[in-house]
């Protein structure tokens, strides 16, 4: 009888989940779109689409289609799976010139629809300039302490790298390779300065260590429609 009764309420259980499921709707899409450069890189141009529904399901269990559609009449489509980033729970992709119908990356608005398997629909735009001509890029950091493959790191160096003129803030990121572990990265204790130069606090490095660092370049403090970034360099700290 326990058995019987324990199956029955299992049964109830998966059906409320998909009578919740077949009720949900969407609720919130946030739209950015910015230009990235990159050190050996083209130019890009990228999206990112957060979306949530009512029930707080997981985006790519309910997205149907993610639609988006450039200045020039380009449309493109992100896939609700393979565009997916876990860690930053969003849709992301990018797009050099040649995806574009004219073969430059266009300024004006960008706008995206979300469509809910159960056939709702969002639509948000973001701009990119002008339309008619080419958004801006932010050419890449030079760093120039530490330099790639540097050796004998002391305790607290003072990074420093070679600015944009456009760029309003950076953001440091640094890794621990020989530990396996972050020291400043995503959604782990997210660094950022004003100004070129980091000087690190005591107790962040460790001894005989290989670390890898990054310095990501932003313009504009709430819509950030240029980036860029000097790629990994991987140094290591001494003995101290």
């Amino acid at each position: 009888m326990r058995y019987k009764l324990a199956l029955a309420s299992l049964a109830v259980f998966f059906l409320s989940l998909f009578a919740g499921n077949s009720q949900a709707s969407l609720q919130r899409v946030v739209f950015s779109a910015w230009t990235q450069t990159g050190p050996g890189q083209p130019n890009k141009l990228v999206v990112f689409v957060e979306v949530q529904d009512n029930q707080l399901v997981h985006p790519p269990d309910y997205v149907a289609v993610i639609k988006v559609a450039a200045p020039d009449g380009t449309i493109f489509y992100l896939h609700p799976t393979n565009d997916w980033l876990p860690w930053d729970k969003g849709f992301y992709r990018d797009f050099v010139a040649a995806d574009f119908t004219g073969a430059v990356i266009p300024g004006g608005d960008y706008t995206v629809t979300v469509t809910h398997k159960n056939g709702g629909k969002i639509t948000e735009k973001d701009n990119l300039g002008v339309k008619g001509t080419s958004p801006s890029f932010l050419s890449p950091p030079v760093v120039t302490y530490p330099t790639a493959n540097q050796t004998g790191v002391p305790a607290t160096p003072t990074f420093s790298w070679k600015p944009d003129a456009n760029a309003t803030y950076y953001r440091i990121l640094l890794f621990n390779k020989s530990y396996e572990e972050p020291v400043y990265f995503y959604g782990f204790r997210v660094t950022y300065t004003d100004f070129p130069t980091f000087k690190k606090p005591s107790g962040d490095l460790k001894p005989n260590c290989n670390y890898k660092m990054m310095i990501d370049a932003r313009a504009g403090s709430l819509d950030t429609d240029m980036r860029s970034g000097t790629g990994w360099i991987n140094f290591s700290t001494g003995s101290w």
